[in-house]
């Protein structure tokens, strides 16, 4: 997985987007929509806002290696499955992240961009078994 891939992405991700929250948290209703109860509070989006902000940190955080972040994903996942979100919540979480990006960015999402975030979705995914 090519850190510098990731970095560029996200860039280029809030270059061209701006604030994807709602983009994302629309996708992700759409594909879940007993999800959006879970929101019902969050009337200006700013929870919404601050978890996407900490799954690119989390996200940053397991590309770079760094030690704490498996752990860190594990954690949240028991967290989250705990509130109702469903198993592999984390991995459709990033499918609709990819699939946000992907169509609003149409063809100037790269192909390297498209690789390293499927090669993450694929390590959430076995963070998420471990933790099951």
């Amino acid at each position: 997985m090519n850190p510098s891939d990731f970095e560029a992405s996200l860039k280029f991700v809030a270059v061209q987007l701006g604030d994807p929250v709602r983009e994302v948290y629309a996708r992700l209703f759409a594909r879940q929509p007993e999800l959006e109860a879970l929101f019902v509070l969050d009337t200006d989006g700013a929870v919404r806002g601050e978890m996407l902000a900490r799954v690119f940190e989390s996200l940053e955080a397991l590309v770079a290696d760094v030690g704490y972040a498996e752990q860190l994903l594990q954690a949240e996942y028991i967290n989250h499955c705990a509130m109702g979100i469903p198993n592999g919540g984390f991995t459709l979480f990033l499918d609709v992240l990819i699939e946000t990006f992907s169509t609003e960015l149409g063809e100037s999402w790269l192909p390297e961009f498209e690789a390293v975030w499927r090669q993450l979705q694929t390590r959430v995914s076995t963070i998420e078994k471990s933790a099951d």
